[in-house]
């Protein structure tokens, strides 16, 4: 089916694999993802955690450690049972020889001297004599065990509590106790190693606790054994004491006595022996395990990580917060105004309107309301010249000046629009006849009279003029009669706008100003930037806050037309239609966080 599907496979090929050592396979696959805790200090069960890409793998070699740990527990029993049955084994065919030694001997004794019977006086001693060999034989055994432990915890010092040595040898409620102590100190330190480090106080504290025990353990071990050493040498005396008093008897007697003991001592060892092998072989062969496996580990159905879920989530969460954070930092970047909140806060003067983008398009009467806010300044001021004048280029002061007087020309007041600006002259939009043969740089240098240049605009009241197109920039303002010549060109009309060059650009526009009652200084939303605020502080410093008014140009079609409200409700004109109204939430919202 594969090479119907997939075709002629080609495995001439050079191939390269690693072959992993058992220390490389329990580093990389086993110790970073192989976890056995307990659940609690109190109750013995231990959980085994594995982590792996296949489920069947993790689960099979998860049982495959708890059955190792149940077989490792069976095996140190097995062992200790195995040494302890060779132990007596070995010291049972010694016994048994010895035995039929003793008891050929006491019959030959008895055939060559006739003996029958022990006198009963000694009877005592020969008992007596009979336990102490005993206790020596016990004490002996004693022995060989501690020695036999002595040199299994020297093994592994550290470990010695988890490999299962026999303890028959040694015991009580004390070592009972602090077998308990170690547990419960052990414990603690998995809890603690879940909160600390290896090498924080805590954790050595508790390691100094556990090190204590175990030396105290050993020493005591040490020290058993030295007592037990005593024990022997004093029983071993005992013993000799007591064959002294038997020189006394006659010889034959004597003789008899201590083969008769000698039989006594084998045989009883010989039973002893014998009973410890049956308890042994009974130990060896029930193979009794009490540790068990509640639950299997079984193949998980769905991997635990990574949770799709949370990380979509958690993603989504992040890149809000990212997205936000970009926002603001981007803002904070661009350090350009964008509210008429942080026009207000950042200069002195008075914002006298907020033009929304589109305004002429959208009659929301944010434009009309910039001219309301001018009208009383032009009923108090009869023949007030208005200066319109901005930072940069493109900020819409040219717009904006030629709306204004437009709006005044419609209102029953004669005014004239005076295009300054000679670099993008735009009055020609608003003369009637377009372009003339005359413009402004004629008038000032060829003395021309103001009827010559001053042509009719779009509305009877209106009256427009400028520079030409091929106008050549000329310092016509630092002539002798230039104001003279300004004067007698605007004289007449009700209201003169000066449509000036950049302020940051030209310096002939600080000049224009000069000649207004009323300057209009124009910032545009999201375009102009903070540090140009500098030109509105230096204008009102100059000719005080009074004399000067600000407008933000530009502002999101969310806003209101003073540009202190925000929503998309500002406007009777709702469109119709979910995706014009969806297209119309999005314009009116998009730039929500700049107002």
């Amino acid at each position: 089916q594969y090479i119907d599907e997939h075709g002629v496979v080609n495995v001439v090929d050079t191939y390269q694999f690693r072959v992993n050592s058992r220390r490389n396979i329990m580093s990389y696959f086993v110790n970073e993802h192989l976890f056995v805790k307990e659940i609690d200090k109190n109750i013995g069960i231990i959980t085994i955690h594995f982590e792996g890409e296949n489920p069947q793998k993790v689960s099979d070699f998860t049982n495959a450690v708890a059955q190792a740990y149940l077989d490792d527990h069976i095996d140190n029993k097995m062992n200790a049972a195995n040494l302890t049955e060779h132990f007596l084994q070995n010291r049972m065919d010694e016994t048994e020889k010895k035995l039929i030694e003793a008891e050929s001997e006491l019959e030959k004794y008895r055939l060559k001297n006739r003996i029958l019977n022990v006198k009963q006086e000694t009877e005592t001693d020969l008992r007596k004599l009979s336990q102490l060999d005993i206790q020596l034989t016990n004490m002996k055994m004693k022995k060989v065990a501690l020695d036999s432990l002595e040199r299994y915890i020297m093994v592994d010092r550290d470990r010695f509590m988890k490999l299962s040595p026999s303890y028959e040898a040694y015991g009580g409620l004390l070592f009972t106790e602090i077998v308990k102590k170690l547990k419960s100190l052990e414990a603690d330190k998995v809890d603690l190693l879940t909160r600390f480090t290896p090498q924080s106080e805590e954790i050595r504290v508790l390691d100094q606790k556990i090190a204590d025990l175990i030396d105290y353990v050993m020493e005591n071990i040490k020290n058993h054994r030295s007592s037990t050493i005593f024990q022997l040498k004093q029983i071993e005396d005992d013993i000799e004491t007591e064959e002294r008093k038997m020189d006394d008897l006659p010889t034959v007697e004597k003789n008899m006595l201590q083969l008769e003991r000698n039989f006594q001592h084998f045989h009883e060892l010989f039973n002893f022996l014998k009973k410890k092998q049956l308890e042994a072989g009974i130990a060896k062969m029930a193979a009794l395990n009490f540790h068990r496996i509640i639950k299997k580990a079984e193949p998980a159905n769905k991997p635990s990580s990574p949770n799709k879920g949370f990380n979509v989530g958690l993603a989504g969460f992040l890149t809000l917060l990212l997205s936000i954070a970009f926002v603001y930092i981007l803002e904070g970047v661009k350090g350009r105004i964008n509210s008429r909140y942080q026009l207000e806060n950042m200069c002195d003067a008075p914002v006298l309107g907020v033009i929304k983008q589109d305004a002429e398009k959208l009659e929301d009467g944010s434009l009309d309301h910039l001219v309301g806010n001018l009208i009383p300044i032009i009923n108090n001021n009869p023949n007030i010249r208005i200066a319109v004048n901005s930072s940069i280029s493109q900020e819409g002061k040219t717009y904006i000046a030629q709306y204004i007087s437009e709006t005044l020309a419609k209102s029953n007041r004669s005014v004239l629009l005076l295009d300054f600006n000679g670099k993008s002259p735009k009055w020609v939009s608003h003369s009637v006849k377009g372009e003339g043969k005359f413009s402004l740089e004629h008038y000032f240098k060829n003395n021309l009279v103001p009827s010559e240049v001053i042509q009719q605009g779009v509305h009877e009241q209106l009256s427009v003029c400028g520079f030409s197109s091929n106008y050549q920039v000329q310092n016509f303002y630092l002539q002798q009669n230039f104001e003279d010549r300004l004067e007698e060109l605007t004289a007449g009309f009700d209201v003169v706008i000066i449509d000036c060059p950049a302020y940051s650009i030209t310096s002939e526009s600080v000049v224009y100003m000069d000649y207004a009652d009323f300057k209009l200084f124009v910032v545009r939303h999201d375009y102009t930037d903070t540090k140009y605020v500098k030109n509105i502080a230096t204008i009102i410093q100059k000719y005080s806050n009074s004399s000067v008014g600000l407008v933000l140009n530009g502002a999101p079609k969310g806003v209101n037309y003073s540009g202190n409200f925000y929503g998309s409700r500002f406007m009777y004109n709702q469109p119709k239609g979910i995706a014009a109204k969806v297209k119309h939430y999005w314009e009116s919202y998009s730039n929500a966080w700049n107002i």
